[in-house]
């Protein structure tokens, strides 16, 4: 597989933003047999507009969501759209978008899985990458428990679109169109051999507790105390929800061992009549919990961790295998964290992955394998970490 990446400062006249994503992208790329683009763009911009002028111009499907905002081969980016190139001979891409996710996610996820799988002809998937949206109907975990399950222990990979925290401007990509309520799928057939690492926050934390009561997303018990009691037993600020996000779980699933990187999970919200808490994920009754306080140094070390590794994968690829791309998903509370230092995930991988094409986004969660054993991956719903998928 080959790729290329570009990336346009243009976010107003979108017509002059397809000429130049198009040119770049032509300058660097010879289009083989199957070819996907993955545009990543700015929430303010008109992607029902944008879409369809790339595929005009690069005759290839586009696929991909909003985001808060990117990083790519050239750095750290915002107010821009990027698009990456993937195009291979000896590879196959199927991009599905679902039908309006409600209640009945499962059975609308499973349709759009299954036509994008027919589009293979046989072939077995070998990964997929999802492009999804919060709701009120399911959260992360639902959706990617469907398609994990459909594709068989495969690797999945993706992230929740997302926008300069507006959640107006969020919106998928796929058919030339952007939609608001929907998921996008991309399998992957034929000649990939993916590598993935997740990192979120060190593993030293203030001990360890059980999840007592719990339901979804909402935990209303930890040892025995509400989480309102629970936070202020570790003196802890949690009287707005913004301080929330600083004092994230860590939570270890009952079918994860050891070996798993543990499941980052801030609250977004608490109740303080209640003293009961919620997060975009879930967060089961009997899981192992611990508090982890999140600074930017916390960050900056995940992110070393995770591109040191993958810059270690890069060297030593599979028997005949070349690495060409990483695709990356960073949440986008990593961003506001590192505040006015917003710029150094997307410049230290910059700087460490100089020899490969690297794209990604700030997204409102990550979708990312903790372990894959035995040809089998645990694919997970992630908050506050950092996913690299190298192929």
């Amino acid at each position: 597989m080959e790729s290329s990446v570009a990336v346009t400062y243009e976010i107003d006249d979108m017509l002059t933003a397809a000429e130049d994503l198009s040119q770049q992208i032509k300058s660097s790329l010879t289009l083989k047999a199957n070819s996907i683009g993955i545009l990543l763009a700015e929430g303010e911009s008109e992607p029902d507009q944008l879409l369809p002028a790339l595929k005009e111009r690069l005759g290839i499907e586009i696929i991909g969501c909003t985001v808060t905002a990117q990083i790519s081969s050239q750095g750290y980016h915002r107010l821009s759209n990027s698009l990456l190139v993937l195009s291979a001979d000896d590879c196959r891409f199927s991009a599905q978008v679902s039908e309006e996710l409600d209640e009945n996610y499962a059975a609308q996820l499973t349709r759009a899985y299954e036509k994008a799988r027919d589009r293979l002809n046989g072939e077995e998937v070998q990964a997929v990458f999802l492009f999804s949206i919060v709701s009120d109907y399911f959260t992360p975990d639902d959706t990617l428990a469907v398609i994990s399950r459909l594709a068989g222990g495969k690797p999945v990979f993706g992230g929740n679109a997302a926008d300069y925290y507006r959640i107006d401007d969020i919106r998928v990509f796929a058919e030339g169109q952007a939609f608001r309520h929907n998921a996008v799928l991309l399998l992957l057939s034929g000649n990939i051999k993916p590598a993935f690492i997740i990192r979120n926050i060190p593993r030293s934390s203030l001990g360890t507790s059980i999840v007592t009561k719990a339901h979804g997303g909402t935990v209303e018990t930890i040892d025995n105390m509400t989480v309102y009691e629970y936070m202020q037993s570790h003196k802890l600020d949690v009287e707005t929800d913004l301080s929330l996000f600083f004092a994230p779980l860590s939570v270890q699933y009952a079918d994860q061992d050891d070996s798993d990187e543990p499941v980052c999970r801030p609250f977004y919200t608490m109740d303080r009549s209640t003293g009961f808490a919620t997060s975009h994920g879930k967060i089961p009754q009997g899981a192992t919990v611990s508090i982890r306080l999140i600074q930017t140094d916390d960050i900056k070390k995940a992110t070393r961790e995770a591109v040191n590794y993958i810059a270690g994968q890069i060297k030593n690829p599979p028997p005949g295998y070349k690495y060409s791309t990483v695709f990356i998903a960073s949440c986008a509370i990593r961003h506001t964290v590192l505040g006015l230092e917003n710029a150094f995930e997307g410049e230290f991988i910059k700087e460490m992955l100089p020899s490969i094409t690297t794209a990604g986004f700030y997204a409102y969660g990550e979708y990312c394998p903790t372990s894959i054993k035995s040809g089998v991956a645990h694919n997970m719903a992630h908050n506050l970490s950092i996913a690299l998928c190298l192929f």
